[in-house]
């Protein structure tokens, strides 16, 4: 896997979706743990997601706009030490 690619790169960064699941899945899970731990509020973010976006495309400001609006905080600070930070 390469070193540049954190769970928040493009789609287009991952080579494969083997490369994709071993950089996102874990990774992803563990944010939405966070925000449920935090907030209390992740399962209302995922549904509130699929109502918005079901069968669309989300971008990361759509994704993040979301978030914070359901939970009534600000996660860009949690998205970023999750999704994209490079672990060594």
């Amino acid at each position: 896997i390469p070193q540049r690619i954190t769970p928040g790169s493009p789609i287009t960064a991952f080579g494969s979706l083997d490369v994709y699941s071993t950089v996102v899945y874990g990774r992803g899970a563990a944010f939405l743990m966070a925000v449920e731990e935090m907030t209390g509020k992740a399962d209302a973010f995922l549904r509130a997601y699929c109502d918005q976006y079901a069968f669309q495309r989300a971008n990361r400001q759509d994704f993040t706009a979301l978030l914070n609006s359901v939970t009534g905080s600000d996660l860009l600070p949690l998205m970023t030490d999750y999704l994209d930070t490079l672990m060594q």
